[in-house]
């Protein structure tokens, strides 16, 4: 009885440890098999990254060819998923410059099918449904072409619904749906999907704007729905960016400032001295001087060097532009008291003084800098000045020190050459000007400006 007992769980193991081997073998042949599918299938997708379509449309195709018929359905469905979703992509964007319409129509045709495949696969997936509805969107465009007297088999409309319903906060379908009923001249819902876009993400009111169907009607419907997020706090700062520039369109200067001033209130560690300056702007266009100098100010400190003097020729040609050069002047008195002195505002001073006709003022402040620390830039103007009041004399002087101190400056040599011609110096006046061009040979400038010497010179000897 024991004996009996004995060899039959002796077979029984037999048995186990057979189909065990078998097993085993299946896994070594299955991986051996698959090994160089996963090679081909990344290097499809690397190709695939670096939007080279026609390569990886090629590798992938290998890669669905080392695949025995039985074996493909034995491959887990995350495997199947993602190679039939990269051969969708991959011949959707193969055709994306195609012209010819019956090319892009059969490959489309032939991508919608592995679409189609990976959506059954995961039929909750928004992803693979978002390009079933992309593809589809370019079928049904194409389709009255190649078969103008058959009913269009193709409709993008409820992928993108059913794709939306699955992803209620993703910007790109919203964005492309809006364009595709556009294009397919669908109204209905348009514009209720146009204000909810601009709900969720204010910022698609820039993008939107620009687009052929924008009209003033709809952007009350844009505006309506920035305002909605606003209340619901829906990205704050961002709604009240958008809504600054919506009401800066508009004129309504003082709801601008006030919708900008909002927007600062909300991650404010991520503010910067553009914040701030564009805070000063609306401010200014605004009427409220003292605040726009407070911001004008704010961007200033948290600037250093040439940066900072970006940022004055900033806020100088945003004074130009309002035709507001005295503002300017007592903007700049605000930087004088909260700013350790620079040149950048010393030059800048004198210049906006320059276009107000005030030389003298102009030289004041540049000579009192010029005392304390002489540069090149510094002369430079000195020279504009001097030119503005025909002072040749002066101008020659003054841009001549300019050369010394910065000798390979080229528009320094311009001027000190003009300086010269101004007093019929002519023949030093084309050196100093084959001098800017041996520096800066591509500048278009100094070679007319020699040319013009060379004219003078011909009609002088004839």
């Amino acid at each position: 009885m024991n004996l009996v007992k004995n060899l039959t769980v002796i077979r029984q193991n037999s048995w186990i440890r057979l189909f065990a081997m078998g097993g085993f073998s299946l896994v070594v042949v299955g991986l051996i098999l698959l090994t160089p599918v996963r090679y081909q299938y990344q290097n499809g997708m690397n190709a695939l990254n670096r939007k080279e379509y026609e390569e990886a449309h090629t590798f992938l195709v290998a890669a669905h060819a080392l695949i025995p018929g039985p074996l493909m359905r034995w491959l887990p469905p995350s495997d199947q998923y993602r190679m039939a979703m990269a051969m969708g992509k991959a011949l959707y964007y193969r055709v994306a410059k195609e012209r010819d319409a019956q090319t892009v129509f059969n490959t489309l045709e032939e991508a919608i099918k592995h679409i189609q495949r990976a959506t059954a696969i995961e039929p909750m997936g928004y992803k693979a449904l978002h390009l079933q509805a992309r593809i589809t969107a370019r079928l049904e465009q194409i389709f009255p072409m190649i078969h103008p007297k058959e009913m269009n088999p193709y409709h993008a409309l409820p992928l993108y619904r059913t794709a939306i319903h699955l992803r209620p906060a993703g910007i790109t379908i919203h964005y492309e749906m809006l364009k595709y009923m556009d294009a397919m001249k669908i109204t209905d819902g348009f514009d209720a999907l146009l204000g909810y876009t601009v709900h969720i993400y204010p910022p698609a009111y820039h993008h939107l704007k620009k687009e052929p169907f924008f009209t003033e009607a709809r952007k009350a419907i844009m505006k309506e729905g920035v305002i909605k997020a606003t209340e619901m706090e829906i990205t704050p700062r961002e709604s009240y960016s958008v809504l600054s520039s919506i009401y800066l369109d508009e004129k309504d200067y003082a709801k601008a400032a006030h919708c900008y001033a909002e927007s600062l209130r909300f991650n404010s560690e991520r503010n910067t001295w553009v914040n701030f300056l564009q805070m000063g702007k609306r401010f200014m266009q605004a009427g409220e001087s003292e605040k726009a100098h407070s911001f004008f100010v704010q961007a200033m400190e948290q600037t250093y060097g040439e940066e900072r003097e970006k940022v004055l020729k900033q806020i100088y040609a945003h004074y130009k532009r309002e035709e507001d050069l005295e503002g300017f002047m007592l903007t700049c008195g605000y930087f004088q008291q909260y700013l350790p002195p620079f040149e950048g505002l010393a030059l800048i001073m004198a210049r906006c003084r320059m276009e107000m006709g005030l030389y003298e003022l102009a030289k004041a402040t540049l000579i009192k800098r010029r005392d304390e620390a002489p540069t090149a830039r510094l002369f430079a103007l000195l020279a504009e000045i001097a030119a503005r009041q025909k002072r040749y004399d002066e101008m020659e002087l003054t841009s001549h020190r300019a050369t010394v101190l910065a000798p390979d400056n080229g528009a320094y040599w311009l001027l000190f050459s003009k300086a010269l011609y101004y007093q019929k110096k002519y023949d030093r006046a084309e050196q100093a000007a084959a001098k800017a061009i041996e520096l800066a040979p591509e500048n278009s400038t100094f070679r007319k400006w020699r040319e013009r010497l060379r004219q003078k010179g011909k009609n002088k000897k004839s």
